[in-house]
């Protein structure tokens, strides 16, 4: 969907070479997974089935190759659509539906939103083809139980976000335990700022600050100062926060004093081959 992104109607955000559209236009989820996602085209589009027209119009099947040579399918025949955050786009059709399910929280108060969390009541987890759970190394068996009251036949796996690595905002890498011991502060504007902290701190880093701005924030020169005032008065030797918002960041980075101390930190999703399996197998 591109999420506050400025770029109105079915578009190109990248066509498997990196991104065309800055973060402001293609929103920063939808620029992120143009940076990473090489070799698969990244599409933005508030109507999902206008996207997916768009894409076949635009030769999307003969530019998309990497998933199926991997899996040694035909490329000429059909193409995978992925819908991010498509579950409760209902009036498309869809061949599988993958429900992800935080295992640090997974349905907060169980609320549905703006009281909550929540974008649909719990009991519609019985649509899911596929469940995942996030951020868990193992599947909580007391998670599952309240699951299989709803759905009883839907796979269950468990994933996980691991740290990979830390980069500076000029691109060079620097490894997890070059930062153990050290000081930092960190700041996020996410859903789930509890779990980056918790990313943090599990790498030995003395944690001495903390700053939350609300999902997707776009921020401004008087939040980076508010930053760098924290980080002066904590005495840290970084400053520390997550691709999405280093994204958002963008050229503001020019005016912070501390450049040369801030660091994104690099997360990859980890989940066993049997979840790729289980997804191929339907197809």
């Amino acid at each position: 969907r591109g999420y506050k992104g400025t770029n109105k109607g079915p578009c190109f955000v990248s066509k498997g070479e990196g991104p065309l559209a800055s973060p402001d236009e293609a929103g920063d989820e939808a620029f992120l997974m143009a940076q990473r996602l090489r070799g698969v085209p990244v599409i933005k589009a508030h109507d999902r089935y206008k996207g997916g027209l768009f894409a076949i119009n635009n030769g999307v099947p003969q530019k998309s190759k990497i998933l199926w040579d991997a899996h040694n399918l035909d490329n000429n025949k059909e193409v995978v659509f992925i819908l991010d955050d498509g579950f409760q786009h209902l009036r498309l059709f869809r061949n599988i539906d993958i429900l992800l399910i935080d295992g640090m929280n997974p349905f907060g108060n169980r609320r549905l939103l703006p009281l909550g969390r929540l974008r649909e009541p719990v009991r519609e987890m019985k649509r899911a083809d596929i469940i995942v759970i996030t951020r868990s190394h193992s599947i909580p068996e007391l998670l599952v139980k309240e699951i299989r009251k709803y759905n009883d036949r839907a796979p269950i796996f468990s994933s996980d976000h691991r740290p990979f690595f830390f980069r500076t905002i000029n691109g060079m890498v620097i490894s997890l335990k070059d930062l153990s011991g050290k000081s930092a502060i960190a700041f996020c504007g996410i859903g789930n700022p509890d779990s980056f902290k918790k990313t943090i701190t599990d790498l030995g880093i003395d944690l001495r600050d903390f700053i939350v701005f609300r999902d997707h924030h776009r921020f401004n020169l008087h939040d980076l100062k508010r930053i760098e005032r924290v980080a002066e008065r904590s005495k840290a030797d970084w400053i520390i926060t997550t691709e999405k918002d280093i994204i958002r960041l963008g050229n503001l980075t020019s005016n912070l004093n501390y450049q040369d101390r801030l660091l994104c930190l690099s997360i990859e999703f980890e989940i066993g081959e049997k979840f790729y399996e289980e997804v191929f197998n339907r197809l």
